[in-house]
């Protein structure tokens, strides 16, 4: 009886691992497809093939745009990019076949005109934003500050720019680069905004015109006499840097409680100026203006009512 029992136990026990064997035997050979009809086979616990989930459907533009931003912001998190930059680094120390594969699709990839245009384009726009300017500015000066401090390099450097080779390609690229027109504008342009900053520091300004040795010309004489003669002891002359409001120097400043400002403007100095610009500088301090051109003092008379009419308009305001 108990070798009876112990039998069939046994046989249904062979009877449970046939089974077993056979349904592993059918999941091997009855893969999971991929949903969208592809026919390709899946992983067990996917539902599609990488891609294929969006495969005859219609997204929108805004959907388009949303997932894009989604994505920049999910590549630009710090974890991610590091856990792609250990991930990359440990593949590459295991399969070296594959960097070498990977740099070899690189150097193929960099030859075609598209992908050239494309990057030249990316490359433009990214460098426009000025986050992106200043990021590239601040690393870039951090990093040439770092390399100098070390001996050997700035030997190596200074070898190389003090050949007499490298030094007549330096003064032929610069000689083509000064003769195209918008690179002079362009470093023109800079110059100025360079100066501007500069001069809005009041110790650099004072620096400057005290090396400049500045006095009042002619036509700045002349006003001043008729100021005097207007307004006596109301007006004084601070164009030799004793004044600066904003990096600009006026000419005449009321010295007797008004914020007034006279401005003296040469035909040939300030020649295609408007006077309006001037105007706009000093206002946000609260003071008013009376641009003068050179050439208005040969008329006396409408000179002396242009002056007129500017000091007593401000007094007739303020009472």
């Amino acid at each position: 009886m108990v070798k009876d029992i112990l039998w069939r136990k046994e046989r249904w026990r062979r009877q449970w691992e046939k089974d077993q064997d056979r349904k592993k035997h059918m999941k091997i050979y009855r893969p999971k497809l991929c949903e969208c009809g592809c026919g390709k086979e899946v992983k067990p616990w996917n539902r599609f093939i990488n891609g294929h989930a969006s495969v005859g459907k219609h997204r929108s533009e805004e959907s388009n745009r949303r997932n894009s931003e989604a994505q920049k912001i999910a590549q630009n998190r710090t974890e991610v990019r590091e856990k792609k930059s250990k991930s990359m680094i440990a593949t590459n120390a295991a399969n070296p076949e594959i960097e070498k594969r990977r740099r070899e699709s690189q150097k193929i990839a960099l030859t075609k005109p598209d992908v050239i245009k494309r990057m030249s384009l990316a490359a433009k726009t990214s460098n426009a934003r000025p986050e992106v300017k200043e990021k590239q500015s601040k690393s870039g000066t951090a990093a040439r500050i770092k390399l100098w401090k070390d001996p050997k390099y700035r030997e190596m450097m200074c070898k190389i720019l003090n050949h007499p080779d490298v030094k007549k390609k330096t003064a032929e690229s610069m000689k083509a680069a000064n003769a195209r027109p918008e690179v002079r504008e362009k470093r023109s342009k800079s110059a100025k905004m360079a100066r501007i900053r500069q001069y809005k520091n009041p110790i650099y300004a004072s620096m400057m015109f005290k090396s400049r040795h500045c006095f009042p010309n002619k036509s700045e004489i002349f006003l001043s006499k008729v100021l005097d003669g207007l307004y006596p002891d109301e007006w004084r002359y601070v164009g030799d840097g004793q004044l600066f409001i904003d990096g600009k120097c006026p000419d005449f400043v009321n010295v007797n409680g008004q914020k007034k400002i006279i401005e003296l403007f040469g035909d040939h100095w300030h020649k295609g100026e408007n006077p309006q610009d001037r105007i706009d500088i000093f206002k946000p301090f609260g003071y008013d203006t009376l641009v003068i051109w050179e050439h208005e003092l040969k008329n006396f008379k409408k000179l002396r009512r242009k002056i007129f009419d500017f000091a007593e308009m401000i007094k007739s305001n303020c009472i």
